[in-house]
């Protein structure tokens, strides 16, 4: 396993940083609540993940990448008091651009369930692309398999 410690990554509003253990109640507390994947040790070869917070120190939410083989996943989970406010919109291309500058990747898959219009207008701001597949894949807030439109961001 190799040691990740990437510097924050700024932009206009937020931080995204790794986590520490000062991190581990909110984390906890928002996985069993809402079903989010907070990994306990998110910092190895094949999985990468930042804690978004707002200036000031708030924690909004988590964005992070699992590579699958060939290919590498970019997930993100704001905190449902946060949402609406644009902060996954602001995360995500700053961590895409840390993916390819600083991780190599040149192709992030990405994927929403059938429906969710919100998810859908934030990969697109994003330069994600629809690659035309639907995959039935686990939805942890369901806890169940849904219909997925898959998206695909190249750098």
């Amino acid at each position: 396993m190799c040691s990740f410690q990437p510097a924050p990554i700024t932009t206009q509003r937020l931080t995204l940083r790794e986590a520490a253990s000062r991190d581990a109640q909110v984390l906890s507390a928002w996985s069993a609540e809402a079903g989010a994947l907070v990994p306990a040790n998110p910092f190895d070869e094949d999985r990468k993940a930042f804690v978004i917070e707002r200036q000031g120190g708030e924690i909004v939410g988590v964005i992070g990448f699992k590579a699958r083989g060939r290919y590498t996943e970019i997930n993100c989970w704001i905190a449902p008091i946060h949402r609406g406010n644009g902060y996954a919109t602001e995360a995500a291309p700053a961590a895409l651009a840390w993916a390819r500058d600083n991780w190599g990747r040149k192709v992030v898959l990405a994927g929403h369930k059938t429906g969710a219009e919100a998810l859908a207008s934030l990969l697109i701001k994003a330069g994600f692309l629809y690659t035309g597949d639907v995959e039935l894949r686990c939805n942890p807030a369901e806890g169940m398999l849904v219909p997925t439109r898959m998206m695909v961001w190249l750098a």
